[in-house]
C-alpha cells in the first residue's frame, strides 16, 4: 500500500491520487472502498488519512490470514442424497471466499464483504419467517457446492437493544459462520459510514445496525 501511494508522487491533487488508488486496489479491499466512498467526503480527505486506513486494513488482513485454519466453512458433502439437480444454472450463487472458519468458532460472528451475493446463516432459529420451498445452489471457487434450504426474514438486535429485521437471508444447513452481503444491504436501503477506523451500517431510519472494525 505504501509503495502504491508513493508511486503517484505529488504531481496530482489529493483527490486525484485518492481516486486512482481506490480504483486500483485488489478485490480484498472492496468493502473498504465501498465504506470510504459511502461514508467519507473524498474532496476533504487527505492522502495520509487514506494511507493510514489502508495500511491498518492490510495489517489486519495479513494477521487474519496467518491465523485462519485452511478449512472450508461448508463442505459439498452436506448435499449428498438430497436429489438436487447438480447441473449448473443461472440461479447458482457464487461466492468468492470459501474459507471462513477460524480456530475458535463464534456462532454470533458475522463476516462482512462485498464479494457475497446474499446474506447467509446456518441458524434457522433466528428466522421470524422462512420459505422452505426456495432452494439455491451455492458454488465455491474450488467447485464444491452446497444447497440453501430456504430464504426468509431474520431478526437482529441493534446496538440500542431494540430489534431490526434483515430480509432475503439464505438458510444453509451446517453453516459454521454467518455471511452478510454489503452489496445487498445497500440495495435494500441501508447506508454505511466510516469513522475512527470503524465501519457503521445504518438502516433507512439511520438507526445503527452493525459496527465493525476496519
Amino acid at each position: 500500500i505504501t509503495n502504491q501511494m508513493n508511486a503517484y508522487g505529488d504531481k496530482q491533487s489529493d483527490l486525484g491520487i485518492i481516486d486512482k488508488v481506490l480504483r486500483t486496489l485488489t478485490p480484498r479491499f472492496d468493502h473498504i472502498v465501498v465504506a470510504i466512498e459511502q461514508g467519507q467526503n473524498l474532496e476533504e480527505m487527505k492522502i495520509e488519512e487514506l494511507q493510514g486506513i489502508l495500511e491498518a486494513q492490510e495489517m489486519r488482513l495479513n494477521e487474519r490470514n496467518s491465523q485462519r485454519l485452511a478449512e472450508q466453512a461448508m463442505q459439498a458433502q452436506t448435499t449428498k442424497g438430497n436429489n438436487y439437480d447438480d447441473e449448473d444454472s443461472d440461479s447458482d450463487k457464487v461466492l468468492l471466499m470459501a474459507t471462513t472458519n477460524s480456530e475458535e468458532d463464534n456462532v454470533n460472528l458475522w463476516y462482512l464483504d462485498t464479494s457475497f451475493s446474499n446474506h447467509m446463516t446456518g441458524h434457522r432459529e433466528w428466522f421470524v419467517n422462512i420459505d422452505d420451498k426456495v432452494k439455491s445452489k451455492i458454488k465455491f471457487t474450488d467447485n464444491s457446492s452446497v444447497i440453501a434450504e430456504g430464504i426468509g426474514k431474520m431478526m437482529i438486535q441493534r446496538k440500542d437493544g431494540q430489534h431490526s429485521f434483515i430480509n432475503y437471508v439464505l438458510y444453509v444447513l451446517n453453516m459454521k459462520n454467518n455471511l452478510l452481503s454489503l452489496g445487498q444491504l445497500l440495495e435494500q436501503g441501508y447506508s454505511m459510514q466510516m469513522e475512527d477506523n470503524q465501519m457503521k451500517i445504518f438502516d433507512s431510519k439511520r438507526r445503527l445496525i452493525l459496527k465493525a472494525s476496519l
